[in-house]
Order: structure tokens, then sequence, then C-alpha cells
């Protein structure tokens, strides 16, 4: 089980995971809009106009360049808050239950993606996390480790 140290800032604009905080303040990524508006890194999906995901390549002042997918959440249609009260659930819209999903994974032990930021200003949002390589997916890995959860 994992919890991470978290720091709020930009008026409680961004949550930062502790670990990153000098990687993020090095290159100036320590604002909403700093991080909302950031211009580097490759658009890696691109499905819906008002949710991109780019992954950055930040270099390290003392080693190889840290690698992040930085998802953004722009207002969304109308529709999207319309659909989910027809099926009588809730709208989910945003970077907070991703968030939020991430630690849940973290506290009980199941391996994923590291939260580096999140940042919620109005209807826009963002979710940073720390890329990860030769990773499996959850279905496999609950197949595998099933008897642990019985």
């Amino acid at each position: 089980m994992k919890n991470f140290a978290l720091e709020c800032w930009d008026e409680g604009r961004v949550t930062v995971n502790r670990a990153f905080a000098d990687s993020l303040r090095a290159h100036n990524l320590t604002t909403f809009d700093a991080i909302m508006n950031y211009t580097g890194g490759s658009i890696a999906k691109n499905v819906l106009r008002e949710r991109t995901t780019t992954r950055i390549d930040l270099p390290e002042t003392s080693g190889p360049k840290q690698a992040f997918f930085l998802k953004r959440h722009g207002p969304s249609p109308l529709k999207e808050y319309i659909k989910p009260w027809l099926r009588l659930t809730r709208p989910i819209l945003g970077a907070r239950n991703e968030w939020n999903a991430i630690l849940a994974f973290h506290e009980i032990g199941i391996p994923t993606m590291i939260p580096v930021a999140i940042g919620e200003s109005g209807r826009d949002s963002f979710l940073l996390t720390e890329s990860i390589e030769g990773c499996r997916k959850l279905s496999h890995w609950v197949e595998d480790n099933a008897w642990t959860y019985k």
C-alpha cells in the first residue's frame, strides 16, 4: 500500500505529489494555467475535442528526462451531462474521478500509474501522471492475483 504526500499550490487549484514538486518548480509548472497551457510534448490521444492527452518529457537537472502524461479536460458538451441522467446515473466529468481512482488503487495495493498533479478551475481540469513503461493490463493482473483478495 502506498500513500502520497501532497501539496496544494495556486490557491488550492493544483494538488501536487511532493515527490515531483521540485521537478515541476524547476520547469515553472507551478500554477493551474502554467500546466494546463503547457505547449511542449506530443499528442498521445485526442479522441474528444474536450479531452486530450499529451506525452511530456521534462529534462532533469541531474539525470535523464522524466516522462509524464498530461490529460487535459475542457468543458464538456451538454450531451455529456444529459446522457448519464437519462441512464439514472451521475455525469463523470473532469480529472477528479481518475485522480481519486489512482489514489484508491495505490491504497489497496493495485499497481498503477503514479499521480503527479491534478488541477481544477471551473469546468477545466487536468491530470498529470508519471509515464509507465512495460505495464500490464489490469484484467491480467487481477487474474494472476485474484487469490490475494478472496
